[in-house]
């Protein structure tokens, strides 16, 4: 939701001021528009997105068909903070990441985020 309130404030007919700047900082996050979309709000001026994914967060992969995130992504994984251009997705391909999936869904809770994003602050 809150990427979709960025890009309405984002349309010419919010009238920001000139100059002004929009961060969007998800967690886990879904994507939630298309490519034309992500590439349309990563292009406008003021904009900066960063979307963080815990471990094997499996909501942050959904929905997988012609959709794309917006943003840098800062992958929390090992006790460090990966960062990845926009548009680039990482692969999970080794086998402790698969195993992760079997338990993603803990990847995904709010207390899991803040407990990654201190180990590596």
């Amino acid at each position: 939701i809150a990427t979709i309130f960025v890009a309405e404030v984002m349309q010419p007919a919010a009238k920001l001021p000139d100059g002004t700047k929009v961060c969007l900082v998800t967690l886990g996050s879904p994507r939630v528009g298309n490519a034309q979309f992500a590439d349309w709000l990563e292009s406008q001026p003021g904009f900066t997105g960063l979307r963080v994914k815990n471990r094997a967060d499996f909501y942050a992969r959904l929905p997988w068909l012609n959709f794309r995130h917006v943003g840098q992504l800062v992958w929390l994984k090992d006790g460090q903070a990966r960062t990845y251009a926009p548009g680039v997705v990482p692969i999970e391909s080794t086998w402790p990441d698969f195993l992760r999936l079997l338990q993603a869904g803990s990847d995904h809770e709010l207390g899991e985020y803040i407990h990654r994003l201190k180990e590596v602050l």
